[in-house]
């Protein structure tokens, strides 16, 4: 006989079957519900289907919400308090500067009282509750925390007007009397209801992401939402409107999986020489190293298109003994000339058997910043972060002349956890 304990072993397969599905039905309900709210003047699900909107919509989003404690593996009920706080912080600053500042209504047709102040004084403050949150409770990171709160002040702004425009369209002020038992919380029930699917993905699949994409990450975000605003707020055909609003997701989602900062478990071992890069390898051959070295060397290059993870790490680990900056250049990546040429940094760790690994950042035709972390006479590991560059580019590793090589020409190489040679 099956006891409770081993019912989610044997049945978890069936159970992420199930839940995914959900996770899927639940999230389209969510697109419908939001394209009724831009483009049309009733929600057609609400006048034939209520049943779908009352499982969908409502049941099937708060059981998203019981289940992001178990998302992150075990219980933290200062996840569930943030997330709760970031919406009090976003509905409590939202009113008072919508009230106090409030011009531009954000869609009055549906709430009158929704002003572009509001919902932007909301946001802001979300995005500092949600800093705040990352010192004071942890669980996250600190970009974790940004997204979460973005997420809850967006998405949270959607669901309330969602709310606004069925109780509308049902001609009744409480919710309650749409559906029996179902009353708005203080907090507004909908900005959990929506979100939370949300949260539960961002939870189980969000990666970090670099501290050198701050910038442009806000940037991203700034242009996706303006993109969204003027999509949804002037009138305009509705190719046009979906036009502006894929345009502004697609360079958002660019920009973030540009500088996403993937966690690297690399398996420390003296004998080996990771690769310090995602890519390709476009070079393995003996060549003159003139800069340290002063002779001949064997240079592995690995060439990252814009779509590799573009964090650089050490090879090996040891004390860095030389690290330089040389401004150059911006020829591509893999010109022969770029080595010597473009702007780069070059790095060379003592390894403790004697030997001595210099990787060299090569900034590339789109490569217009080049960040370096390695500080001469500190001890690194191999596999940790050694700088950044943005954008396209190569790396060369310069390897004694006869160093076993792992890798081929060709081979696709990730940062950290490719074996490129060993002592």
């Amino acid at each position: 006989m099956l006891v409770w304990y081993d019912w989610p072993a044997i049945y978890q397969p069936y159970y992420n079957y199930a839940i995914y599905s959900l996770l899927g039905a639940t999230l389209l309900v969510n697109v419908y519900l939001i394209r009724d709210l831009v483009l049309l003047n009733r929600i057609p699900l609400f006048n034939t289907k209520k049943h779908i909107i009352a499982l969908l919509y409502l049941i099937g989003s708060s059981l998203f919400l019981a289940l992001i404690p178990d998302v992150v593996e075990e219980y933290k009920p200062e996840l569930l308090i943030g997330i709760f706080s970031i919406i009090w912080v976003n509905d409590s600053f939202a009113y008072i500067t919508g009230k106090n500042f409030g011009k531009h209504k954000l869609l009055e047709r549906i709430s009158p009282k929704k002003t572009i102040e509001g919902f932007l004084g909301g946001l802001a403050m979300a995005l500092l509750a949600g800093v705040a949150l990352h010192y004071y409770v942890g669980v996250y990171g600190l970009w974790q925390w940004i997204v979460l709160a973005f997420i809850v002040a967006f998405f949270g702004t959607i669901g309330d007007l969602i709310q606004s425009k069925i109780k509308r369209q049902a001609a009744v002020k409480d919710s309650g009397s749409i559906m029996p038992g179902m009353e708005v919380s203080l907090i507004g029930w909908t900005v959990l209801y929506l979100q939370h699917h949300l949260l539960i993905y961002f939870s189980q699949y969000s990666t970090m992401f670099h501290k050198e994409g701050t910038i442009s990450i806000l940037i991203g975000i700034a242009v996706a939402g303006m993109l969204t605003a003027i999509a949804t707020q002037i009138d305009m055909p509705n190719w046009l409107s979906y036009t502006l609003i894929a345009l502004g997701l697609v360079f958002l989602i660019i920009i973030l999986q540009f500088f996403r900062n993937p966690k690297r478990a690399t398996i420390l071992d003296d004998k080996t020489i990771v690769s310090p890069v995602d890519g390709k390898v476009v070079v393995i051959e003996k060549v003159p190293e003139n800069e340290y070295f002063k002779g001949e060397r064997l240079m592995i290059s690995v060439f990252m298109s814009p779509i590799n993870v573009h964090v650089t790490r050490y090879p090996i680990g040891g004390k860095v003994s030389y690290s330089k900056y040389h401004p150059g250049k911006y020829l591509v990546a893999w010109h022969p000339k770029a080595s010597e040429e473009n702007e780069r940094t070059t790095v060379v760790v003592d390894h403790k058997n004697g030997k001595q690994v210099m990787h060299r950042q090569i900034a590339g035709a789109l490569a217009k910043r080049i960040v370096n972390y390695a500080v001469e006479n500190n001890d690194v590991a191999q596999g940790s972060e050694s700088g950044f560059i943005k954008f396209g580019s190569r790396v060369d590793v310069y390897l004694p002349i006869d160093t076993p090589v792992n890798v081929e020409l060709n081979q696709k190489v990730k940062g950290g956890i490719t074996v490129l040679a060993q002592f």
